[in-house]
């Protein structure tokens, strides 16, 4: 009976040996995670933060890949002033591009035929003396059957004479030969309608009246000023014009002038 007794008390004690190692080592992993939780999170490092460490092992700083290195200047400019915007564009480049986009508007006027385009009245003012000379090159490039897109060209330049250049060409313009018809200029086509004959004429002299109609005009406006602008150089040089009309061979441009002679 003692021996079974023994033997008992052994296996308890074994059994309450394993149990207080089993306790031990759960009770130690479970420190374990605990301090392991405790530790502060990782913080994340930035592009310049990784580079600078890194520097600081291999040698002295530099600028971080991708980011532009900064100077005191920099540092003190505003942020407006930091990045450089593209400045205007130079005065002597607009100047000669204007010639050009200036004629360019005027094609695509008289390309679409609308004669009461906002842009005539408001894009064509104090014309460079280029992009005169462009416009009277126009002109003398179209052909004489194109009426209305030369006698729009003419308005134009009517509206700026200011040389001698720009009252010698409407003596030119007055003094073109007569345009026999509409269809072409060197074939006379008779026409049995008294009425559209009138229009006709009148649309076949077309550019040479558009420049008596300016030349009246710039004498009106001289008038207003008083009498004694109309002795003034330009004055003059409308008063030539008036005269060359006079000798036209077409008879309403000749008829024309005599009328504005009689009124200046």
């Amino acid at each position: 009976m003692k021996k079974v007794v023994l033997t008992a008390g052994a296996l308890a004690a074994l059994s309450l040996f394993i149990r207080l190692i089993a306790d031990s080592f759960f009770a130690t992993r479970h420190s374990e995670s605990v301090e392991s939780s405790a530790l502060p999170a990782p913080i994340l490092k930035t592009k310049s933060d990784i580079w600078h460490k890194a520097s600081s092992i291999t040698g002295p700083e530099t600028t971080p890949p991708g980011f532009a290195p900064e100077t005191k200047a920099d540092g003190a400019k505003a942020p407006e002033q930091a990045v450089q915007a593209k400045g205007p564009e130079p005065r002597a480049e607009r100047a000669e591009a204007e010639p050009l986009i200036k004629l360019k508007t005027l094609e695509n006027i008289l390309e679409s035929k609308d004669d009461n385009d906002s842009r005539l009245d408001s894009d064509f003012n104090n014309l460079s003396p280029e992009t005169k000379r462009l416009f009277r090159q126009e002109y003398r490039r179209m052909p004489s059957e194109n009426h209305n897109e030369r006698g729009t060209i003419i308005y134009l330049l009517g509206r700026n004479l200011k040389s001698a250049e720009d009252w010698m060409f409407l003596r030119e313009v007055v003094s073109e030969p007569a345009c026999l018809s509409l269809a072409d200029c060197s074939k006379e086509i008779k026409s049995e309608d008294d009425h559209r004959a009138l229009g006709n004429e009148v649309t076949l002299a077309y550019p040479s009246l558009v420049a008596l109609k300016q030349t009246e005009r710039f004498l009106e406006e001289a008038l207003k000023a008083g009498r004694g602008a109309l002795s003034a150089p330009a004055a003059k040089e409308a008063a030539e014009v008036i005269h060359a009309a006079k000798s036209s061979k077409v008879p309403i441009v000749a008829k024309t002038a005599a009328e504005l002679e009689q009124r200046f």
